[in-house]
């Protein structure tokens, strides 16, 4: 909206009172031409602060459809009572105009500012964060009515972050032992696994070995490493997000069925006889993997589909365990994990 004095000779006058008349105020005003004026005429502002001309370069001079912002960073006032006025001066046949206004007065805090360590850490995050946060701006702690969304700081002095929440890091797609691993994407849209070590963890040493070997280590069958995080107590690391799962969920639906029996035990997803588990895996011809319970052959479904086929061993110590899920002596599990 567009304040626009009567008459060339009116002024724009505003008046307000702080809510502390002992802090600086800061006065924002903006300016943007928006009549097309006739050939060699200019829109030339005068403005005045408390009744006392603006330090700034006088008078303002208006172009057609560019902003112009007046400040008083540079001159902050204070006072019970503020007030500035804006007009055109002596001769001019254009009235003022104002297209915008702020005020922002200054708030004055006792606690020294958030750790400088925290700040850095947070700040780093807030470049790689999807969502921009309109409200991270200043002290990520401070005004402690006015912490940074999804922030949660200490009461000391000076404050620390002593937990981060976004929408992000609600995800959590994993626990374990030395922290909690969130869901996250980076700036590009790619999604990523985050581990948060935990501040507890007394696994640091292990931490940093990880991060050493993953770093080395490259193979289709491990997650890649992206990146990570050392900053004081705040540790990460940052790999490929397995969008089918890991193993645990693999196993978790494994089918079962009965060797060497034409009957068969129904699964989640599917049912299988041995003569199927037979023709599945070419008679059992391809071993990719040993273990004390038995052996893992290669398989294929008739849709194409390439499985992993776990025959129990027969002289298992597991046998009974597993006699138990399924009440046979002689069985097969098949893990539906592709290569």
């Amino acid at each position: 909206m567009t304040i626009k004095a009567q008459s060339a000779g009116d002024a724009i006058d505003y008046k307000w009172n702080p809510t502390d008349p002992n802090s600086d105020s800061y006065v924002y005003l903006h300016f943007a031409e928006i009549e097309v004026l006739p050939n060699g005429t200019q829109r030339k502002l005068y403005i005045s602060l408390n009744g006392e001309p603006y330090p700034g370069e006088q008078p303002i001079k208006l172009e057609y459809l560019k902003a112009t912002t007046v400040t008083t960073s540079k001159w902050p006032i204070k006072g019970a009572q503020l007030s500035f006025s804006i007009s055109t001066g002596a001769g001019s046949d254009l009235p003022p105009i104002l297209n915008g206004l702020e005020i922002l007065q200054a708030k004055s805090l006792l606690l020294l500012p958030t750790n400088q360590e925290d700040v850095d850490a947070i700040m780093n995050i807030k470049k790689n964060v999807t969502a921009e946060k309109k409200d991270w701006q200043g002290d990520p702690c401070l005004p402690i009515n006015y912490t940074w969304q999804g922030l949660h700081c200490s009461d000391e002095n000076p404050p620390r972050i002593i937990s981060f929440i976004t929408g992000n890091f609600q995800i959590v797609i994993g626990r374990g032992g030395s922290g909690t691993v969130y869901h996250g994407r980076l700036k590009d849209g790619t999604q990523v696994a985050v581990k948060m070590l935990s501040p507890s963890s007394t696994q640091t040493k292990e931490f940093h070995t990880e991060v050493q070997l993953l770093m080395r280590i490259h193979h289709r069958n491990l997650a890649t490493l992206i990146g990570y995080c050392d900053e004081g107590t705040n540790m990460a690391l940052i790999s490929e997000y397995m969008a089918n799962g890991n193993v645990k969920q693999h196993l978790s639906e494994m089918v079962v069925v009965e060797a060497g029996k034409e009957g068969s035990v129904k699964s989640k997803t599917r049912k299988f006889t041995f003569s199927e588990i037979v023709s599945i895996t070419g008679n059992f011809q391809i071993v990719i993997g040993r273990g004390g319970s038995g052996t893992v052959y290669h398989g294929r479904l008739k849709d194409g589909t390439q499985v992993a086929v776990k025959m129990l061993s027969p002289s298992s110590t597991q046998t009974k365990e597993f006699h138990t899920e399924v009440c046979y002596s002689s069985l097969v599990e098949v893990l539906f994990t592709s290569y």
